[in-house]
């Protein structure tokens, strides 16, 4: 049995009452798919749609840049993903009204020192074999290229088909179009427990004791997935990871706003294509922790700066923090438990929430309808991480600590 399979009971293609919980950007896009298929979906939502990761997410659609030396076996997904956006944007305007304001132009990694030059190469070397598209720009075409940085921009590579969109906006949209699709969004509404009969889903309660009849739960819930289901080896490998950022705005007179995303190994500024200047992001394991820090402001600022030297004369309109559902390999987690029918992953989408937007949705309404999908799900199943808890187990077992180390 396949990740496209796995957990699926004979009657699943046939489910019609759907919960999914949590309304941030993925939670929205599986809601608008599902309801659009005739499925009857509530999603439900501990705050107000998009007041997770998605109300502080900078909203790179950055496949290439964000790309780590570990995390390559996956990449075709979130290629795909960017591919897909322009299409989707198109479709979500029309479903909603809302234009999700996609700021084409590319991006930039840009090199302030001869350390991250050297770190540019070697990522450039990264990209040429997994078969990605970046160029090397020295200083002098990094400056035709980009105007707005400043003469500490020794060179930088350039990846042509990324891009940014506003993720408040793409908040905007998916809720408007998942509700006219006709789902129900119930907002302050946190489920606390998933219900089960005889080992297959028959909904969620929420806080204030109502119970929600489903025979299908999706579980989007970010950085919050395990306080849903403690015990469960999938939710429990979702972590928060904190994260904050800056926002400004560039007059146009005193400081001119870069016109496509800029990045360095330490910092990124990613323009809203109305002056605005989204600048992030720290990366800190505090728990919930929501405080924002004179540090973290201090260092993003001070590294924003050194390439983009225009800051000094930006506006401050805000800084937030919000949490990133992170995993232990860096990719999301979607697909069918395997071991509870009825219950369906989709979280754990890390710093590419606002990417995989664009995919997950279909991916999730094919696999529940039994449909081939566009992607290979595989490296999502959340079956590997059942996989490592069992074999961590059994480790235990077979070399058990000495008893002075257990007393």
């Amino acid at each position: 049995m396949d990740a496209s399979t796995r957990g699926r009971s004979d009657r699943l293609s046939t489910h019609r009452e759907v919960v999914v919980v949590g309304a941030g950007l993925v939670g929205l896009a599986v809601a608008w798919r599902l309801a659009a298929r005739g499925l009857s979906v509530t999603l439900v939502e501990r705050e107000t749609p998009g007041a997770g990761a998605s109300s502080v997410a900078a909203g790179m659609l950055a496949p290439v840049s964000e790309l780590d030396y570990a995390e390559t076996a996956a990449l075709a997904g979130r290629l795909a993903a960017l591919e897909r956006w322009p299409a989707f944007a198109r479709e979500l305007a029309e479903a909603s009204g809302v234009e999700p304001a996609l700021v084409y132009g590319g991006s930039v990694i840009v090199a302030v020192d001869r350390d991250d030059a050297a770190e540019l190469r070697r990522l450039h070397d990264l990209h040429r074999s997994v078969g990605v598209a970046s160029q090397w720009l020295d200083r002098r075409a990094l400056r035709a290229h980009v105007p707005e940085l400043g003469p500490r921009a020794l060179a930088a590579l350039s990846v042509a088909q990324e891009s940014a969109v506003d993720p408040e906006l793409v908040v905007a949209a998916l809720a408007t179009a998942a509700r006219r699709a006709g789902a129900e969004l119930r907002e302050r509404a946190a489920a606390t427990e998933l219900r089960t009969v005889a080992g297959r889903v028959r909904g969620v309660m929420l806080a204030d004791g109502t119970e929600i009849a489903a025979d299908l739960v999706v579980v989007a819930a970010g950085a919050r997935t395990r306080q849903l289901l403690p015990d469960s080896a999938v939710a429990r490998s979702v972590r928060p990871v904190k994260g904050q950022l800056i926002t400004v705005a560039a007059d146009g007179r005193r400081a001119q706003a870069p016109r496509i995303v800029v990045r360095t190994p330490r910092v990124y500024l990613v323009p809203r294509g109305d002056g605005r200047v989204v600048i992030g992001a720290t990366q800190e394991e505090r728990g919930f922790d929501s405080t924002v820090t004179a540090g973290a402001l201090r260092t993003l600022l001070e590294e924003a700066w050194e390439v983009w030297p225009g800051v000094d004369e930006a506006q401050f309109l805000a800084a937030k923090s919000g949490h990133r559902p992170a995993t232990p390999d860096n990719e999301p987690i979607v697909g069918f438990d395997p071991d509870l029918d009825g219950l369906f992953w989709a979280t754990g989408h890390w710093r590419n929430g606002v990417l995989w937007t664009a995919l997950v949705g279909d991916l999730v309404r094919d696999l529940v309808l039994g449909r081939g999908p566009a992607i290979d799900p595989s490296p999502y199943d959340p079956a590997r991480f059942v996989a490592a808890a069992t074999a961590s187990r059994a480790a235990v077992v077979a070399n058990p600590a000495p008893a002075f180390e257990r007393s």
